[in-house]
């Protein structure tokens, strides 16, 4: 991360998503490497974390560099219900799915867990919002209470993390939710990215059917107008 070689593709395309934007929010944020890119560019950012110890390198890599005044820390979950829920393991792979990467599901910690729509507002017009989603396992409940967020007018662009066979609790081989999760976004008239060292192109169709054995697991949802002029910068030849 330091050397600006973390996930490079990816992250080149991210950081153009942020740049781009009026406002960005991190969902997952862990210790803050795409909210430390916003801030160098003054961008308004809200970052949303449930791990305490991963919130303590956060607001520290926040202050640090003096990045105090255009970013807001919410140390909380988000799923489809106001409450309180368990967190497994520690790191870029703690997560509230129990048994998600291996985490043991013993020596949870509880913590506060929220609706997304409550806590952040929708888009005004012409305000380009952006949504960066990373909630190792739980996308549909997180999801699912962001209704009023994925309906916006206009439409954020989003980019999550949805893991179609990797990371399952054991047992599983394949996201029993990856097509419900998907579909919050296709029924929502959102065109769909999949970034594979950049944007790669993939029709709902295939996605939808399995057709489409997607290198990664983060795709972009956006306006079809975004969709193109991302390909023309980004798209994978």
């Amino acid at each position: 991360m330091q050397s600006g070689i973390f996930e490079q593709a990816s992250a080149e395309l991210t950081s153009h998503l942020i740049w781009s934007s009026d406002r960005f929010v991190n969902v997952g944020a862990n210790a803050g490497y795409y909210c430390a890119i916003a801030q160098t560019k003054g961008i308004p950012t809200l970052a949303v974390e449930p791990n305490p110890t991963t919130v303590a390198l956060l607001q520290r890599n926040m202050q640090l560099n003096g990045w105090d005044k255009d970013i807001a820390v919410l140390p909380v979950a988000v799923g489809d219900r106001s409450g309180f829920i368990t967190l497994f393991g520690e790191g870029t792979g703690a997560s509230v799915v129990p048994g998600w990467a291996g985490n043991p599901t013993v020596a949870g910690k509880t913590v506060p867990v929220v609706r997304l729509a409550t806590v952040v507002p929708v888009p005004v017009k012409d305000e380009q919002m952006f949504i960066l989603m990373d909630v190792e396992g739980f996308e549909l409940a997180a999801l699912k209470g962001a209704g009023t967020l994925i309906n916006a007018d206009p439409k954020p662009i989003w980019m999550v993390e949805i893991s179609h066979t990797v990371h399952q609790p054991q047992g599983i081989q394949t996201n029993p939710h990856f097509a419900d999760t998907l579909n919050l976004f296709h029924s929502a008239g959102y065109s769909v990215l999949a970034t594979e060292n950049g944007a790669a192109d993939v029709s709902w169709d295939d996605l939808l059917s399995g057709a489409h054995q997607s290198a990664g697991d983060n795709y972009v949802f956006c306006e079809e107008q975004v969709k193109q002029r991302l390909l023309d910068r980004y798209g994978v030849k």
